[in-house]
């Protein structure tokens, strides 16, 4: 399967996990005026993949915290040069 979407989230986007406890995999949502963006395992999927899918998302979410975080303390800093003397 191949999709590219983008996803914008606001101030009033919501993320959540659906859980079925063991009956189903779980669901993620993304969700921001009426737009929905849902990530969910087909139950033809080995555990193991889930796993492996589940862990890469992760990997990749704790990736992009940090690299917003990073983004975020430079715009939150003045650049050299921009910088007054105070009175």
């Amino acid at each position: 399967m191949s999709l590219s979407a983008s996803f914008h989230p606001t101030a009033d986007t919501t993320i959540r996990c659906h859980t079925y406890g063991i009956d189903h995999a779980p669901i993620l949502a993304l969700d921001d005026s009426g737009q929905v963006l849902c990530v969910s395992l087909f139950d033809s999927m080995s555990t193991a993949d889930h796993r492996a899918f589940t862990r890469d998302l992760v990997n990749a979410v704790t990736e992009y915290a940090a690299a917003v975080e990073e983004w975020a303390t430079a715009q939150d800093t003045p650049a050299i040069g921009t910088l007054t003397k105070a009175s």
